[in-house]
């Protein structure tokens, strides 16, 4: 890609999620104390359609420009910024996305150098640990995940709520029945992602909906794809409706995904594609973070437990996936899980 100047990089930021004129990005520009007259904005404007990092929609007057398909999926988003400036619109499934994700690298050369080094470190320590250790790693791990994952569904347990729970199978007092099987359904999943790696090497419907099936076992959630509408809190995206809609997307994604030879890219679409399909009634995202775990232990790879996870940061990370298909924030924080769960588990 050409080097931005300082007044493109500020047209570029802005339009994340927005359709904007010229005389409306002249007006932010000012507002932001940048020297720009109408002319130097077109010219901008011009540049950067040349450049497929924008597009142009209507002509004439009325014309306005957005962020490139191509461009939107992994160019930077500042994610204060984005909610500040947010249409409130409803937003439907964009299938482009499949295509999108076919022709792209998800990282650059240097996040795939990073992400080998961290295999790398992995390996090496991995080899060093006897099975007592190992064990005792990867229940750490069980109970790190177990708790984040299900605190990112509003579970109450805080974390030695939750180790007390999977060491010990006591419940926490006044905590609700359902928090302490979410928590337990999670320990149970991961344990069965550990021994059936290899299940998770290939991409199925039927290993996503056994994998669902386990993690909503007795908390009144129907398994199976749906068949009906649903709501997301904090965003007006509306996923596809029909079980046969849903699941040809699924099939679709996972044709392309198994394509993919990164495990690191494969598990991190996985991730945000299947949160985007939302094919279950509920406990999509939990099972995406499982589902995208397995993808990695089948890769002879590390699981993330996103224990220092920003909740808030990341929803606000996936409610941009929904909304303007792009990657960028919840792919640095997938790289910092990764650096995360190589520095904090599998010591010797």
């Amino acid at each position: 890609m050409f080097n931005l100047n300082n007044r493109q990089k500020e047209i570029v930021s802005m339009l994340p999620g927005r359709e904007m004129g010229a005389v409306e990005i002249l007006e932010e520009l000012l507002k932001h104390n940048v020297d720009a007259s109408i002319s130097t904005v077109k010219r901008d404007l011009k540049i950067l359609k040349e450049n497929n990092l924008i597009e142009a929609i209507g002509a004439g007057k009325s014309i306005k420009y957005k962020l490139s398909d191509q461009f939107s999926l992994k160019s930077p988003v500042d994610i204060d910024k984005y909610f500040e400036n947010r249409l409130n619109r409803y937003i439907s499934f964009n299938d482009k996305i499949f295509d999108l994700i076919a022709k792209n690298d998800i990282f650059t050369d240097e996040e795939n150098k990073e992400l080998d080094d961290l295999s790398d470190r992995y390996v090496s320590k991995i080899k060093k640990l006897d099975q007592d250790i190992l064990r005792r790693e990867i229940e750490r791990l069980t109970i790190d995940l177990s708790w984040k994952s299900s605190a990112i569904e509003g579970n109450t347990y805080d974390l030695l709520e939750t180790e007390t729970l999977i060491k010990q199978g006591i419940e926490a007092k006044g905590k609700p029945k359902e928090d302490a099987v979410m928590i337990l359904n999670h320990k149970k999943a991961i344990k069965y992602i550990f021994d059936n790696s290899g299940v998770f090497k290939t991409l199925t419907i039927d290993s996503l909906v056994n994998l669902h099936s386990i993690l909503v076992k007795d908390l009144s959630v129907k398994t199976g794809l749906r068949n009906s509408p649903v709501g997301i809190t904090g965003t007006n995206y509306e996923p596809l409706s029909s079980r046969q809609k849903i699941r040809e997307a699924l099939s679709r994604a996972f044709e392309i995904l198994n394509k993919k030879k990164n495990p690191f890219a494969k598990s991190l679409l996985a991730l945000l594609l299947i949160s985007y399909i939302q094919p279950f009634t509920d406990g999509n995202k939990r099972t995406s973070r499982l589902f995208s775990n397995a993808i990695l232990l089948s890769g002879g790879l590390y699981p993330l437990s996103f224990r220092n996870v920003d909740i808030t940061e990341y929803k606000k990370a996936v409610i941009i996936f929904y909304e303007i298909n792009n990657l960028y924030n919840f792919k640095r924080m997938f790289i910092e899980q990764c650096k995360f769960a190589v520095e904090e588990y599998f010591h010797a």
